[in-house]
């Protein structure tokens, strides 16, 4: 099995189970399901005033904001199915092998994590 190279922030921020899949792609081609884990601002203090629906709304807008930079490096890479998930500051997405290293490499990027994927039938 020949392997691919996997260093720098990648190989820092990579899950487990990221590296496995990235040391198994030999062509290192394929389009990943991967949980870009960001670096955004704080929650909101509890003891801001207002409901806690009006306090999850400014996190929300934080969230977006501190993410919008992100999303439109996602689109330059051409990257399919990007879904937020604000609770979780993180944002997923398709991505080609090739781009994992440029996205990996930014500041806000904190955990590159392989999604895995089932389809279940009942």
């Amino acid at each position: 099995m020949v392997s691919v190279a996997i260093s720098g922030a990648l190989f820092d921020k990579a899950d487990p189970a990221m590296r496995e899949e990235l040391s198994r792609d030999a062509a290192g081609s394929r389009e990943l399901p991967v949980m870009f884990v960001l670096a955004c601002p704080s929650v909101v203090d509890p003891a801001t005033p207002g409901t806690a629906q009006e306090r999850a709304e400014i996190w929300s807008q934080r969230f977006g904001k501190a993410t919008a930079d992100f999303t439109a490096a996602l689109e330059r890479v051409k990257a399919q199915r990007i879904e937020h998930y604000w609770i979780a500051s993180a944002v997923s997405a398709r991505v080609r092998r090739e781009a994992l290293d440029e996205l990996a490499a930014r500041d806000d990027v904190v955990q590159v994590i392989l999604v895995v994927e089932r389809n279940i039938m009942l």
